[in-house]
């Protein structure tokens, strides 16, 4: 039997209404059973990840957090990728006039004190993407609370820590192509985005195929004997490297013409048929 390596991005993903479903559980469980690989590789950090995953009785699972910058087994690193300092300084620079905005580093996740005031004034003028879980004030503020979001006047309390990714809160179409433009004239920068509301910025190395190739290099499995499954755009860079790419049924349209095959959506335990039909079956 050849070993497989699983790579499940989690929001959109693995995650459906109410959680993980107990069909994709049991798939999980029968893939490790069976003596293949598998691990979550998500834009959320790390932290968040494990959290859930504790939760949900997966707590043994190997996690790549904040798009692949950082990667762990057993909850120990085996691979970083930080933003370069001048980076973190540009785009900060450039957020802070009116953006709202999350930095994910080593220590934590941060904010500026008023992130969820911007929140608000951004669903004052433009409503949350439909399906997103960032679609209400609320979940903002929840989320801020539940992850213990860390709050920063300057910008050198968290330069102190290494730094994985920058997240930005971007319901607004047009707010979103002009900021979008602005990081495109940097050097090595990695955008992308997990809905249509948002983007995330790290370094050239900071996505979720480096992530991949950590563990495949951990594990000892070449890229071809690699599955990847996810539904958005910071999903390609692993669907684009890995063996065999599976999208959701709810994938973005450019995520499902990437892949080489598509699966059930997340309300249809998707995960759980991807799966069965190319791990187990094989």
């Amino acid at each position: 039997m050849e070993k497989k390596l699983i790579a499940i991005d989690m929001d959109g993903t693995l995650i459906g209404d109410e959680g993980i479903s107990v069909a994709d559980k049991a798939a999980i469980l029968a893939a490790k059973e069976a003596g293949h690989i598998v691990a979550i590789v998500s834009g959320r950090s790390h932290e968040s990840v494990l959290e859930l995953l504790k939760e949900e009785g997966l707590e043994h699972l190997p996690v790549s957090g904040s798009n692949g910058a950082i990667t762990l087994v057993n909850n120990i690193e085996i691979s970083r990728v930080s933003m370069p300092e001048k980076l973190v300084k540009e785009v900060v620079n450039y957020l802070d006039k009116t953006y709202p905005f999350l930095i994910y580093a080593s220590t934590g996740v941060y904010s500026k004190p008023d992130f969820l005031e911007r929140v608000k004034a951004e669903f004052e003028t433009s409503p949350g993407a439909k399906g997103s879980p960032f679609e209400s004030y609320e979940f903002m503020a929840e989320y801020s609370q539940n992850h213990s979001v860390l709050t920063f006047e300057d910008l050198s309390e968290v330069t102190k820590a290494d730094i994985f990714k920058i997240f930005v809160f971007l319901p607004n179409p047009k707010k979103k192509e002009t900021c979008s433009t602005f990081v495109k004239t940097l050097d090595n920068v990695m955008m992308t985005s997990s809905y249509v509301d948002n983007i995330s910025i790290s370094s050239g190395d900071g996505h979720k195929g480096t992530g991949l190739k950590a563990l495949a290099n951990h594990f000892n499995i070449p890229l071809e004997h690699t599955i990847a499954v996810g539904d958005n755009l910071n999903d390609l860079g692993m669907l684009n490297i890995a063996g065999l790419s599976i999208a959701m049924e709810n994938a973005e349209p450019e995520v499902k013409e990437a892949a080489d095959v598509v699966t059930l959506s997340n309300l249809e335990s998707g995960v759980a048929h991807a799966i069965k039909n190319h791990v187990l079956k094989a």
